[in-house]
């Protein structure tokens, strides 16, 4: 079974090397997020850029394949989120939409910020 904290700080560390000051989220949802993963649970990873472009998806795509567990990962192009009761509502570029739950780390510009307005039940600085 994926152990989640190393795995997010090696997800962490590859995703700020490679986008540095661009990145604006960095994140787990689904069942590593609710403590519900099981062996050979994906992992529901959220990062969210200052914009992304084709060239981006090909950087991420190359990156993420050299994590270990690789082929658990899994998200994909998001083209908007929007607050709810729960947590987040998430649209995905093709239209499709999902509940994120939980974000467990954020990291770059405005950081500080989004966890002032939605405290550390939602927002992990680092």
């Amino acid at each position: 079974m994926v152990e989640i904290g190393p795995w997010l700080a090696a997800y962490r560390h590859a995703v700020l090397a490679e986008f540095g000051a661009r990145v604006r989220f960095i994140g787990i949802q689904g069942s590593h997020a609710r403590g519900e993963a099981g062996e050979g649970s994906d992992i529901d990873a959220v990062l969210i850029l200052d914009r992304l472009t084709p060239h981006d998806l090909r950087r991420y795509r190359a990156l993420a394949a050299g994590l270990p567990h690789a082929r658990l990962l899994c998200g994909f192009a998001v083209s908007g989120a929007e607050r709810t009761a729960s947590g987040w509502r998430v649209r995905a570029a093709d239209g499709r939409e999902a509940e994120a739950r939980l974000v467990v780390n954020c990291a770059g510009a405005g950081a500080e910020r989004v966890a002032a307005l939605f405290g550390d039940r939602f927002f992990r600085i680092g």
